[in-house]
């Protein structure tokens, strides 16, 4: 971990990961989170959501805590305001590269676009058999939570030949044969391999977006575009998808539940996400 104190009079433009820093567990936000990002906004400071979700996946409990723009599918999305101001889709060859291969080893995958997550037959039911396993075993509130359920099962679509389809953002894979690393050795240096995000993919699974684009991509188009300089940045991250964010901000803050990587990442580690950490992370660096 790097070891930076800054505070600075100006005013920041602050980057929030939704899964593990927002949301503590599947559909709730701590109270703490809530009043530390009104507040933050109330100080004048410019809030936006960096997730590895695509922009159909983010539920409106979290749009409505405010925000001022989103990069969404790991940085291949910005939008500032409601309008688009950047999206840099997967290159096809590439992307039929990775399709040969992940069908050859019978790994089963979806391919995202802003909106829509899409699969074949088969790769759509199975993962939506996963997700249901997993609502029915580990929320707790299962009815209070059917609408942030449903925006999943309702993004998903079957697609006859998923070579045809245009806009790819990222890959998800799951019930991999191969490890992390050995799918990151025979996929090549074009593209990145990380761990899932989701708690709930079973086995070996995990994202493949381009090595060129990465959530400090999203986050430098966002930047462009208001006029900031990255010393004003400040970044919230907890997973392996946050790792380029956390090190190109300003400064970057792990949740306490963090990987370890993303607290090598980051500047400063501040405390759990169930023990009000976003909160203690914004005081600690004069935003509240």
């Amino acid at each position: 971990m790097k070891n930076k104190d800054v505070k600075s009079k100006n005013k920041k433009v602050i980057f929030l990961d939704i899964d593990g820093t927002i949301y503590s567990e599947f559909g709730v936000i701590p109270e703490s989170a809530r009043v530390a990002i009104r507040m933050a906004r109330e100080q004048g400071h410019s809030l936006f959501l960096n997730t590895g979700r695509n922009r159909g996946e983010i539920p409106g409990d979290i749009i409505e805590l405010g925000f001022d723009g989103i990069v969404g599918s790991s940085g291949a999305y910005a939008e500032v305001a409601g309008n688009v101001i950047f999206n840099q889709h997967m290159e096809k060859t590439l992307l039929n590269k990775i399709y040969d291969f992940l069908f050859a080893h019978e790994i089963a995958f979806t391919a995202e676009t802003n909106d829509k997550i899409y699969g074949t037959k088969e790769n759509i039911e199975e993962q939506v058999r996963v997700f249901r396993e997993f609502a029915k075993t580990h929320i707790s509130d299962f009815e209070k939570n059917l609408d942030k359920i449903s925006i999943f099962a309702n993004l998903l679509m079957e697609t006859e030949n998923i070579y045809e389809l245009e806009g790819v953002n990222k890959i998800i894979f799951y019930h991999s044969s191969f490890t992390i690393e050995e799918l990151r050795e025979k996929l090549g240096e074009e593209v990145m391999v990380i761990s899932s995000t989701i708690g709930f993919m079973d086995g070996i699974s995990g994202e493949i977006y381009s090595r060129d684009t990465n959530k400090a991509t999203g986050m430098e188009a966002i930047m462009r575009h208001v006029g900031c300089v990255r010393e004003d940045t400040i970044a919230f991250g907890d997973a392996g998808n946050d790792l380029e964010m956390l090190a190109f901000a300003g400064v970057g803050v792990a949740m306490g539940n963090g990987t370890s990587e993303a607290k090598a990442a980051a500047d400063y580690v501040t405390g759990h996400v169930k023990e009000d950490g976003l909160y203690q992370g914004f005081a600690k660096f004069g935003l509240l």
